[in-house]
């Protein structure tokens, strides 16, 4: 079997689930802690700005924005949050950790599972201070026709071995 090379986090990249530093244009929230979310899972904006732009907190919007939520009681505190807003606090994340992107956000991927068909996953993800390895979150994506890459293989495999040390 030959050696997988997980593809590096790109730099200044912000996966969701981490906890971030606000330092962004409100005030009273600097130096506060938040765990991260896109947007677009609890944004209700409409999905075109007034100017017909693209909605920013798309999915698949070319600059993705984030939700900010309190770390100790799951609570939303604040959306539309730009990514030159937030600051990642460093953390070591689990060993079998791999950068993973679905449409403009970045994932700290455990492994996957069936998602309904063959081009289609459920991602397992960290969110940061979990060290014990045990992702504690989840979420869906469609994959592009063809063959399946060799970081799905590598995720399908570590869903395997998950399932054989339980």
């Amino acid at each position: 079997m030959t050696h997988f090379a997980a593809p590096a986090l790109p730099e200044g990249t912000v996966p969701v689930g981490a906890l971030v530093t606000y330092h962004g244009s409100l005030a009273e929230l600097h130096g506060q802690r938040f765990k991260v979310i896109p947007c677009g899972w609890h944004c209700d904006r409409d999905t075109d700005d007034m100017d017909g732009a693209s909605d920013p907190c798309r999915l698949d919007a070319p600059e993705p924005r984030f939700g900010l939520y309190d770390p100790t009681t799951g609570q939303p505190v604040i959306e539309h949050v730009r990514a030159t807003s937030i600051t990642p606090v460093t953390t070591t994340w689990p060993s079998d950790a791999v950068p993973f992107r679905i449409a403009s956000y970045w994932y700290m991927a455990s492994h996957t599972t069936r998602g309904g068909s063959s081009h289609a996953r459920v991602v397992h993800f960290y969110r940061d201070g979990d060290t014990r390895g045990i992702p504690n979150a989840e979420t869906w994506c469609r994959l592009r026709t063809g063959p399946v890459s060799d970081l799905i293989r590598h995720l399908d495999g570590q869903a395997r071995d998950r399932t054989r040390t339980l």
